[in-house]
């Protein structure tokens, strides 16, 4: 009998979160089943494709992020860094130094005052380096991620 990892997920949202808990467990570094995560990969993709989900209505950007979310996760936890998803936001910590080049090219930002790294939304991708006042949204909204990674930490 096939094991259904995404019974009662409703949304995307809950869809990334439970690939982030299944590949915590199921990852190869965890010398666990490296057969089970590629499952839960082709469910997860499988899953995001149903009419409830509303995949299909979501930004070329979104799409892409939520694609490309196993494969990332799947190098940060093989790399031995500790992986939490808070709200939209991807944090890293642990050693991240020898794998910054290629955390930068995976899209992710170090941040110093946290030491960990972030990777947010393209929605939330801003063209200016500083974020201005009047961009409250993005500001507010790493605020609240900065204020849970405390709380989980």
């Amino acid at each position: 009998m096939e094991k259904h990892f995404f019974e009662g997920c409703f949304d995307l949202h809950d869809l990334k979160h439970r690939y982030l808990a299944m590949a915590k467990e199921y990852h190869p570094v965890t010398g666990r089943d490296s057969i089970t995560l590629f499952l839960c990969r082709l469910q997860y993709f499988s899953k995001s494709q149903e009419p409830l989900m509303k995949f299909s209505i979501q930004s070329d950007g979104f799409q892409l992020d939520f694609l490309e979310y196993p494969d990332k996760i799947d190098k940060l936890i093989g790399w031995g860094l500790k992986v939490e998803l808070l709200g939209t936001w991807t944090w890293v910590n642990g050693n991240t130094q020898p794998f910054g080049e290629r955390l930068t090219e995976m899209g992710f930002v170090y941040e110093n005052s946290m030491k960990a790294c972030y990777s947010r939304p393209m929605s939330f991708w801003i063209t200016n380096l500083e974020p201005e006042l009047d961009e409250p949204i993005q500001e507010s909204h790493l605020l609240k991620a900065i204020e849970l990674l405390f709380k989980f930490n």
